[in-house]
């Protein structure tokens, strides 16, 4: 059947985004990767390395693992309001794998992990469960920048003076996203129904099967309370605050003298760089931006 000149347009148009995607990924892996390797030495890392004992490599994996722990508890959590006999091992295969897929593939695809899989166990319909993905980015992010303020702020350095107002822009956004979802969800959630309402749209099946979406989606939002939401918030923190200090017991066994905020500055470099195109696996990019704390800090690269 011949494709139609729409139909090819279409499909060529994805084809370009594609690759200038690829394209624009590779770009920041390579330019990153360099400056993350550029000037180092090797028998100095060799050396590092060599300093780093059993007991300190098993008290990082430790704290890692709790941390992952802790992050099922959290997507668990906000999962309980809506299936409320749902099982923390349940949840804990799709995060898991949802890890693993971000780890190897671009653009975080695997919070669709998340929405989508284990359906036979998990009853929480896919666009819930976008809603509590968002919810976990939102007060990723901010946690994030909270470590990051802490440790830019103490330091008197140049490189880092130029990211504060796009941090602080961040901030404010992520703060005031989290708002508006919260506060502003029914409205929304109604002027989206009342869209999809018109007589141009009623009669198209998928738009109707939208106006559950909708209000699977936004009822996410307004269904959690104040107290829930700070728990999680100082539970997201609380994450965050066990990887520092894990990066803080790897960095103390290679560099003692290296300040204590440096490792949680790293830290929150490394992740805020996810928002960044790169290659899977964040290689080059999560390498470059991970040593910019220590390094500010007195760790030589």
């Amino acid at each position: 059947m011949e494709l139609s000149p729409f139909s090819f347009s279409k499909k060529t148009l994805s084809g370009i985004h594609f690759w200038r995607s690829i394209l624009l990924a590779t770009a920041a892996t390579l330019g990153f990767g360099y400056l993350a390797l550029s000037g180092i030495d090797t028998t100095a890392i060799l050396q590092s390395i060599s300093r780093i004992s059993a007991w300190t490599i098993t008290s990082a994996v430790s704290l890692f693992l709790v941390a992952v722990t802790l992050r099922i508890t959290r997507w668990w959590l906000l999962m309980r309001h809506f299936q409320k006999e749902l099982r923390f091992s349940i949840c804990a295969k799709p995060f898991l794998l949802s890890i693993a897929a971000n780890d190897f593939m671009p653009v975080r695809i695997g919070d669709l992990v998340k929405v989508f899989a284990n359906q036979e166990a998990i009853s929480v319909p896919p666009s819930t469960r976008l809603g509590t993905v968002i919810v976990e980015r939102l007060f990723d992010v901010i946690s994030i920048l909270l470590f990051f303020f802490l440790g830019a702020l103490q330091l008197d350095v140049p490189a880092f003076e130029k990211f504060m107002p796009a941090a602080y822009g961040a901030l404010v956004l992520a703060v005031s996203a989290l708002l508006l979802i919260l506060l502003c969800s029914k409205v929304a959630e109604r002027w989206i129904r009342t869209l999809l309402n018109l007589r141009l749209l009623r009669k198209r099946k998928l738009l109707q099967n939208a106006k559950e979406w909708n209000s699977q989606f936004f009822q996410t939002f307004s269904s959690l309370r104040g107290k829930t939401l700070t728990n999680l918030f100082l539970l997201s923190c609380v994450i965050w605050g066990i990887e520092g200090t894990m990066a803080l017991t790897l960095a103390w066994a290679i560099d003692p003298t290296i300040g204590g905020l440096g490792p949680y500055l790293s830290l929150a470099c490394g992740a805020l760089s996810n928002f960044l195109p790169s290659a899977p696996g964040m290689l080059g990019t999560l390498d470059y931006f991970l040593t910019l704390g220590v390094i500010g800090y007195g760790m030589p690269k």
